[in-house]
């Protein structure tokens, strides 16, 4: 993979970009190399407002290798689920990508502006077809241009939809919760496994297909999947295998940091799931890799899985993991010593996979699992910043106060003054308005029956689930 090869075309692009020569040889359309591994390039959609031909896209995919900038004409961009026709143009040079302006006469004259320059990535390529992704902001867009006969191709928009993959989970079960000394160890009938720190998502695995990860969340903007397949390094390269039909998996992306050999902070797994595709893998390889940690099965083979005993459930995880290379299990443990063991190492932050908790699944039933937090931790909504006159001085917030706890208003409103770093600080005191109403996850002694407000809270991290995806992206920066 080579995401910086375009970057030696920067000076050439900007020394054209004035005169725009455009196509070399208006007779000439060059042959697509073909590209098996995936490789980022130059792109971009212009919009033309052609004299002769009148308002149209045009779509230029750039070899860095050979110089050329291959280019199709298209009437409109398609959305999910939609194909349009791409005409197939003279091969442009790559310096005009970055044209902007009016051609006076001749072939294409009209006006040219940029409609889209998102982050390409070719995932293969011919003379006959090309699968690449696009990365505007935090999304994936997954298109496809297919040739039909001569010049004529059809531009394919594969972005996954709550409509085209209706079965993909869009929401989180709730968990039932209890606390650490009504732990029974001698109850062989309960799996106690590790409550690994991360982001719940959900794992689609389909015969000869990539495996896709997406949010259980839905977008904010839009019918399409929260896709993180091309965040998580090997996914698009494992393909699902004929036997296991259509398997559908829960679980958590997290990852282990490379200074600590610890889970990841919720804060910064946040940070790798909200950056654009190709920020994150650079971030991922600064602090570490997300990876996929499954414990619950949606469906299996094709078959309904979400009513089965856990026993049965385990067989299936168990089975997955073993054939693909991609997923692990979460820390699990049966018989009580094992049990006393893991729970002593996440009280004493030793465990590699959480400092929470561990979460009860009953073998032999297919009721919800009881999720056992050691460090009790509540879901605030922030209501508002507030100032402390030292804070102040050095312009900062000296917290954040909140209206909800777990969803309950409470009586008066609390406050949050610890655990919050300087720089979150800097920027809640600079820019109010991006906090209030995000739900943010606080550890507190207790909750006052009176009130509903906290005992002794601190800051934990701000919601990975429950919280817009934008919003939250925003917070993560700080």
């Amino acid at each position: 993979m080579k995401p910086h090869i375009w970057e030696g075309f920067r000076e050439e692009i900007e020394k054209y970009a004035r005169t725009a020569p455009g196509i070399p040889d208006l007779t000439t359309t060059k042959k697509i190399r073909k590209v098996e591994e995936p490789r980022v390039v130059p792109f971009v959609i212009q919009s033309h407002q052609a004299r002769k031909s009148g308002k149209h896209y045009d779509l230029r995919i750039a070899d860095p290798e050979t110089g050329d900038a291959h280019s199709w004409a298209l009437r409109k961009l398609p959305a999910p689920g939609e194909r349009v026709l791409a005409i197939q143009q003279p091969t442009h040079t790559i310096p005009y990508l970055n044209f902007e302006g009016i051609i006076e006469s001749g072939y294409g004259a009209g006006t040219v502006t940029k409609h889209l320059n998102p982050p390409a990535e070719v995932l293969y390529a011919d003379d006959n077809k090309i699968n690449f992704n696009l990365y505007p902001g935090k999304d994936t867009k997954e298109m496809t241009l297919v040739r039909m006969k001569d010049k004529n191709w059809l531009l394919l928009n594969r972005t996954p939809t709550r409509e085209t993959y209706p079965d993909v989970p869009q929401s989180k079960p709730k968990y039932k919760e209890k606390k650490p000394d009504q732990i029974d160890f001698q109850d062989t009938s309960k799996i106690m496994m590790a409550k690994v720190d991360g982001a719940h998502s959900s794992f689609h695995i389909r015969p000869g297909k990539p495996i896709k990860i997406y949010s259980h969340r839905p977008s904010e903007r839009s019918t399409e999947l929260i896709q993180h397949t091309d965040r998580v390094r090997g996914a698009r390269e494992t393909k699902g295998r004929k036997e296991d039909g259509e398997t559908i998996l829960r679980g958590e992306l997290w990852a282990k940091d490379h200074a600590t050999g610890q889970a990841m902070a919720s804060k910064d797994i946040g940070s790798l799931l909200n950056s654009n595709v190709l920020k994150s893998r650079e971030l991922q390889k600064e602090h570490g890799m997300l990876k996929p940690a499954i414990f619950d099965v949606v469906k299996f083979r094709g078959e309904d899985f979400e009513s089965m005993p856990y026993e049965h459930k385990l067989k299936v995880l168990d089975e997955i993991a073993k054939k693909y290379e991609i997923f692990d299990l979460p820390d699990l443990a049966v018989d009580p010593v094992a049990k006393e063991k893991m729970y002593a190492e996440i009280q004493m932050n030793r465990h590699p996979q959480t400092k929470e908790g561990v979460v009860e699944w009953d073998a032999y039933e297919s009721d919800r699992p009881t999720k056992v937090k050691f460090r009790p931790t509540y879901d605030v909504r922030i209501s508002g910043i507030f100032q402390k006159p030292r804070s102040m001085t050095r312009g900062y917030a000296g917290g954040f106060e909140y209206d909800q706890v777990d969803g309950k208003a409470t009586m008066k409103a609390g406050r949050v003054g610890t655990g919050l770093s300087d720089a979150l600080r800097k920027d809640m005191q600079d820019n109010p308005e991006k906090y209030v109403g995000l739900v943010a996850a606080v550890e507190a002694q207790e909750q006052y029956k009176g009130t509903g407000v906290l005992r002794a809270p601190s800051f934990h991290s701000f919601h990975l689930d429950k919280n817009p995806r934008d919003r939250l992206a925003e917070a993560l920066t700080k």
